[in-house]
């Protein structure tokens, strides 16, 4: 039977969910920012929609540069991906400190995180502050994926990472 549960019960329940790495460029630097409420919101065109908390450092280097990507880590970058939502850009390097490393993007200034499973290049279309965080609407400019990688990172609420594995299907 349904009982009466909180909003951070719920969140947990209704897991898992995407995690995804907002990969943003400004100041002469990268920050790679964990987000894990993401969503695809339209076909034609592809748009997609994140919330990313306004106090984070991330959240800065966009409102300076709307172009960002975001990157689906795979399951090799799962310890790193987990450091990018538990430490502050503003104090920690976490390129270095997790080991990333970039590829050219060919529409947008950020770059692509070269081992995930699959990045979106994006441009902000709109955005909504909705209480703490700022919901982003963005277009996606272009989609890369590598189907040798298709374990991605999912997690529970931040305290649970994991991941699963998407096989191609050749129809």
């Amino acid at each position: 039977m349904l009982e009466p549960i909180s909003w951070e019960e719920f969140i947990k329940i209704s897991s898992p969910q995407y995690y995804v790495l907002l990969v943003t460029s400004a100041e002469g630097r990268t920050n790679l920012t964990g987000i894990s409420w993401f969503s695809l919101v339209s076909w034609t065109p592809p748009l997609v929609m994140l919330s990313v908390r306004s106090s984070r450092f991330g959240y800065k280097l966009l409102r300076q540069n709307p172009e960002f990507v975001v990157a689906l880590p795979s399951a090799d970058q799962q310890a790193a991906a987990a450091m990018c939502g538990r430490k502050s850009g503003s104090r920690t390097d976490k390129v270095k400190e997790g080991g990333f490393t970039f590829q050219p993007a060919t529409k947008i200034s950020a770059p692509l995180l070269a081992e995930a499973t699959a990045c979106l290049e994006c441009r902000i279309k709109n955005e909504i502050e909705v209480g703490d965080h700022q919901l982003i609407l963005a277009e996606v400019l272009a989609c890369y994926g590598d189907w040798e990688r298709s374990a991605h990172v999912y997690t529970t609420s931040y305290e649970r990472f994991y991941s699963l594995n998407h096989e191609r299907k050749n129809d």
